[in-house]
């Protein structure tokens, strides 16, 4: 059996404001060593971003909900081709990954073990941590779509692989498009912080944590209804 790296640090996440706290960070490299680099540089993102996550999500006073972070890194995808994924509350990150993906990736898993569950809303918890992943983070993506006459994705290439592919399969948007996908939902919230209601991420999360979340939140925080807000958007 190959001998466990296991790299250990504790963390210190500081808050914008009078909450800390110390996460300790498990990076384990045993069935992937070759990702050493990727290990450092993960620990890294984690003391930085583990902070602003949890303000994103919950505002600059929420002391932090996670006391420890495991990372294993494996040599190869999951069997459905997934880079990254949360299992058991462990971030499983593949070696190998381009370093640009694998940081964005991380990221959004990140922002899954901040989130609290929402069984019935599966669509925006993965659309918020991929708002958190791509808008904050990597700023790569905008708060419009590109949509034809019939409400189909035009103009993408394959470098934007799941805007190509919902482009490709002539995908209809039209009526609540924002649960065709994580990046679609991300751009729609994108979109809402900038036209609507800046703190639309902080009222969502804090209503999925405190168990009082439904399509009301959207109309208490915009003065518009779910799909109303959706019809705007893709305007």
């Amino acid at each position: 059996m190959p001998r466990i790296a296991a790299v250990k640090a504790a963390l210190l996440l500081t808050l914008a404001g009078p909450a800390s706290a110390v996460v300790s960070v498990d990076t384990d490299l045993s069935r992937a060593p070759q990702a050493k680099a990727l290990a450092s540089r993960a620990q890294q993102l984690v003391a930085e971003w583990g902070p602003r996550v949890n303000t994103l999500l919950y505002g600059p006073r929420r002391g932090a909900t996670l006391e420890r972070v495991r990372i294993v890194f494996e040599p190869a995808a999951r069997e459905d081709g997934a880079l990254s994924y949360v299992r058991e509350g462990v971030i499983h990150l593949t070696a190998g990954t381009a370093p640009a993906q694998a940081e964005t990736l991380l990221i959004h898993d990140l922002t899954h073990l901040y989130q609290h569950d929402l069984p019935e809303g599966k669509w925006l918890l993965e659309g918020i941590a991929d708002y958190v992943s791509h808008v904050q983070f990597a700023k790569d993506l905008g708060p419009r779509l590109r949509l034809d006459a019939d409400g189909h994705l035009s103009g993408y290439s394959a470098s934007q692989p799941f805007f190509y592919w919902l482009q490709e399969n002539r995908v209809d948007l039209r009526q609540r498009g924002y649960l065709a996908g994580n990046e679609v939902t991300a751009s729609f919230l994108h979109w809402i912080v900038l036209n609507k209601d800046k703190d639309i991420i902080r009222r969502l999360a804090s209503a999925i944590r405190d168990d009082k979340y439904s399509e009301a939140v959207w109309a208490e925080a915009s003065g518009e209804s779910l799909d109303r807000l959706w019809q705007q958007f893709i305007q």
